[in-house]
């Protein structure tokens, strides 16, 4: 039996039937229509290069939704899902929330990357609409009395973690690899290790292919390597940097964190390190993987992990929310929740706490090494 605790949602045995629970909860009747859907907004990238953290997110948010209209909605309202594709492309972000503004969602689940995130933040707080983020993590978000709210903590500490295991593996010389197309991640992490590390060169690439042989020749000597972009990214480059006999320890973001990285990079990426904010060992994970395989075919990404606890925080508020209250006003009294990651708290300017990971690539898969402060 798979359970949700607290949050009603949503039992394995009556998976896409109605659970107890949420049937008691559609015969509540609240001062809102009921016949009226709580319309709720999805924005992220279905296509180009940066599918993978949508994809897999919008996979586990319709199988979300899906269940709880099952079950009979929130109050006896049906969740209707509206969603829009960023295309991997920062142009298409204010055009696209702006279309589900207009379409009168009460929130937007997105985005997944922090850039795509400021990106919005002008739009979302002159319409006053909630954006919850399950995957943007730049420390720049965080400490802002705004609209922004996310299930996943700042990577500010990411950086900090990764410069102490470098040091106490006795390496001193790094070298950066990463994306220019989501600078306010990128950057959480390099502020942390321009300060304890010896940078030889920081990179940044447009695109993939500009990362070669030719240009990492010109690099002065390191021993270590960080590569901050998606798992195919980091895969790609991790390749590369073999192919130029550049073997040396590798170190990534938790952005490359799923199974992409391990199909991409190979042999490249055994040993290579990172912290992350999702433990796939744990229970109700675990209950949910097998669900969304019976789905999809395929185990959940932590995209999908990540959205499913953005979908279980929402789903709380709507259930918390009292008659004609805004929806925003809900959310800041609703300050944690159950997620199937465990417990987490949403401070009053909606950043959340939760634990923190040090994982690597062992044996052609992604293993847990400990948590971190341990």
């Amino acid at each position: 039996m798979y359970t949700v605790r607290k949050t009603g949602i949503i039992s394995r045995a009556a998976a896409f039937g109605c659970s107890v629970l949420l049937a008691l909860c559609s015969l509540l009747v609240s001062a809102c229509d009921s016949s009226k859907p709580v319309r709720i907004g999805l924005a992220a990238s279905f296509s180009g290069k940066d599918y993978m953290l949508g994809v897999d997110g919008r996979n586990a948010i319709e199988l979300f939704v899906h269940q709880v209209n099952s079950g009979g909605g929130v109050h006896g309202r049906p969740i209707e899902l509206h969603t829009r594709d960023l295309t991997s492309s920062l142009d298409t972000v204010l055009p696209s929330d702006t279309d589900l503004i207009e379409a009168g969602v009460e929130a937007i689940i997105g985005h997944f990357t922090s850039s795509e995130v400021e990106a919005a933040l002008s739009l979302v707080n002159k319409y006053q609409i909630p954006l919850l983020s399950p995957a943007a993590t730049s420390e720049s978000l965080s400490g802002k009395d705004d609209y922004f709210f996310r299930t996943v903590m700042s990577s500010r500490q990411d950086g900090t973690v990764l410069a102490d295991h470098m040091k106490q593996s006795g390496y001193s010389d790094l070298l950066i690899i990463s994306t220019a197309l989501n600078p306010a991640y990128v950057n959480t992490y390099t502020d942390g290790l321009y300060s304890a590390m010896n940078v030889v060169a920081d990179l940044r690439y447009t695109a993939i292919s500009e990362i070669n042989s030719a240009l990492l020749a010109t690099v002065p000597p390191f021993d270590c390597v960080l590569i901050i972009g998606s798992s195919i990214d980091t895969g790609t480059i991790a390749q590369t940097l073999k192919a130029a006999g550049l073997e040396k320890q590798l170190y990534a973001s938790g952005w490359a964190g799923n199974d992409d990285l391990i199909e991409y990079g190979g042999r490249s990426v055994e040993n290579l390190l990172f912290v992350h904010q999702i433990n796939p060992e744990l229970p109700d994970i675990v209950e949910f993987s097998k669900i969304f395989k019976d789905v999809y075919g395929s185990d959940p990404g932590y995209g999908a992990i990540e959205a499913w606890d953005t979908m279980l925080y929402l789903h709380t508020v709507l259930l918390a929310r009292k008659p004609n209250e805004k929806l925003y006003d809900t959310i800041k009294r609703v300050r944690d929740f159950q997620g199937i990651s465990g417990h987490i708290y949403i401070d009053t300017y909606g950043d959340a706490s939760r634990p923190l990971y040090l994982k690597a690539v062992e044996n052609g898969r992604i293993a847990i090494r400990g948590i971190v402060g341990d």
